[in-house]
């Protein structure tokens, strides 16, 4: 199973969503997770029916937070506990955020897809990401979409980026947001990419598309009481 981890369609008119999730669905993702904007007042559930109605690929949901302090997080948090069945995921470059994000229980996922934000990882961050069995997010969407003599630095950020990750590439998942179709890349196109341009191994390149994603959809499925093997996701052992 090839599941996108990070799909913008929420705000978009039904005909243009229905177009972009057949694109991820014509490139060999059979899952997608989508970036949900936090609202307390939101109801979550109803927004990924109407989506699931329109699409056979598997749409789970993910609330995508950007607090601006620990507290507003805190408090965002804690309205979101009763939503075991979405996955929460933190984007921040505050060293604080992020180092509280990969301690609190209740958030699944660090996401980073911008590549020059990676710099702010540090090998604290990482170990705790590790440690407590969560993911971080990252994106190659900034390569496909920018100029290419302007590629070089960021080809620069993610290889050292990917060099500090080191063999900890089980804590890592490549989730597109993509603005625009025309930028979707197929989960094959991106296993090559990190194994042909980046250097990291078949294996580990696979690793951060293809198992890593599904072991984070069976720890949502196993939360929130989902029999995860209807959806075909066999069941994989965190690497140590």
């Amino acid at each position: 199973m090839y599941v996108n981890t990070s799909v913008e369609c929420e705000t978009l008119p039904k005909n243009e969503r229905i177009e972009k999730l057949g694109i991820y669905k014509f490139v060999g993702y059979t899952s997608v997770a989508i970036n949900l904007e936090y609202s307390n007042t939101k109801n979550y559930k109803s927004i990924l029916h109407e989506i699931q109605k329109n699409t056979t690929l598997c749409v789970y949901g993910k609330v995508l937070l950007y607090p601006k302090t620990i507290d507003t997080l805190k408090k965002i948090l804690n309205s979101l506990q009763i939503h075991t069945d979405q996955l929460i995921a933190v984007h921040s470059t505050d060293k604080e955020i992020l180092t509280f994000s990969a301690n609190d229980s209740r958030v699944d996922i660090i996401s980073i897809p911008r590549i020059l934000d990676l710099m702010h990882i540090t090998p604290g961050i990482i170990s705790l990401v590790k440690s407590n069995k969560k993911f971080l997010e990252i994106s190659l969407n900034d390569i496909v979409k920018t100029k290419i003599h302007e590629r070089s630095r960021l080809f620069h950020e993610l290889s050292k980026f990917l060099q500090l990750i080191g063999n900890n590439t089980h804590i890592l998942l490549h989730g597109g947001s993509e603005d625009s179709v025309y930028q979707i890349r197929g989960p094959f196109e991106i296993v090559t990419i990190f194994n042909a341009i980046f250097d990291v191994p078949l294996n580990k390149s696979k690793l951060i598309v293809k198992s890593n994603p599904e072991q984070l959809i069976r720890m949502l499925n196993e939360r929130s009481g989902i029999q995860y093997k209807q959806f075909g996701v066999r069941a994989i052992p965190w690497s140590e």
